[in-house]
């Protein structure tokens, strides 16, 4: 099988389990803070300042500094499929995937897509 049949053959699997996470958290909870990895990936001081706000934790600008700083260093630079550590570009997944396999998911996602905060 290749990525494109893997991920479209996965993906009622992978719907299921989203849908579950949005009827038990973000419906059931109004004041659940949505974050994404690709948020986390791209722009950890960001993300990590959105957490520590939402959880309403103040830490010292040297923790900060130094969670900023394990986080560049734990990122590898370039892809190891082997590793449990990926290198984790955002979009990647355009580089990796057809065109209509992208558009598949996309439809497919669509509602629930939107609830965790992917236009």
């Amino acid at each position: 099988m290749d990525i494109d049949e893997y991920v479209i053959h996965e993906c009622d699997r992978t719907m299921e389990i989203f849908i579950r996470y949005k009827e038990l958290m973000l419906d059931k909870h109004q004041n659940v803070c949505v974050l994404s990895y690709e948020q986390m990936a791209s722009d950890f001081p960001t993300w990590l300042e959105t957490l520590l706000s939402y959880c309403e934790l103040n830490i010292t600008t040297t923790l900060k500094n130094k969670l900023i700083a394990e986080n560049e260093q734990s990122r590898p630079v370039r892809e190891d499929i082997q590793s449990h550590v990926r290198q984790g570009k955002a979009g990647d997944y355009m580089n990796k995937l057809k065109p209509e396999t992208i558009r598949y998911l996309d439809e497919k996602f669509s509602p629930v897509l939107d609830a965790f905060g992917y236009k």
